[in-house]
């Protein structure tokens, strides 16, 4: 895997925001982080981690179709390498403590600030590359 910010996977971003996508993988890609993939479908998760691999997924609690709630134990459960960090507007302690037991990464409240979300993914890659040289 490559040094630095530049991740040899990409991030996956789940947001059913479209607006919030674009920006946030603007942010990213302003931070030096430019493998991005963003998805406003969560529907399509679980088949996208099933077909790649991910340095990072930034998760967005509330979506239709299958909530963030939803997919977090799924995608700790079935992809235990790939680090979560959720961004969403629910600032409820009882979430955040269960999302943190969960083994979430990091927690973020929108609207969040650029330099959050960037050491937010920088700690999620760093994170999965060190599990990834552990696994080896």
């Amino acid at each position: 895997m490559k040094q630095g910010k530049y991740p040899t996977y990409p991030v996956l971003l789940v947001d059913d925001e479209e607006l919030f996508l674009k920006s946030a993988a603007f942010i990213l890609k302003g931070g030096g982080i430019n493998h991005v993939i963003s998805c406003s479908d969560s529907r399509k998760v679980i088949p996208m981690l099933q077909e790649r691999t991910f340095s990072a997924i930034a998760l967005d609690l509330s979506m239709p179709h299958i909530s963030g709630y939803e997919l977090l134990p799924k995608i700790i459960e079935d992809f235990p390498g790939t680090p979560v960090v959720i961004i969403t507007a629910t600032n409820e302690v009882e979430t955040v403590v269960q999302c943190m037991k969960q083994g979430v990464l990091d927690y973020l409240v929108k609207p969040i600030k650029s330099d959050s979300l960037i050491n937010a993914v920088n700690q999620a890659i760093k994170f999965h590359k060190l599990n990834s040289e552990n696994s080896r």
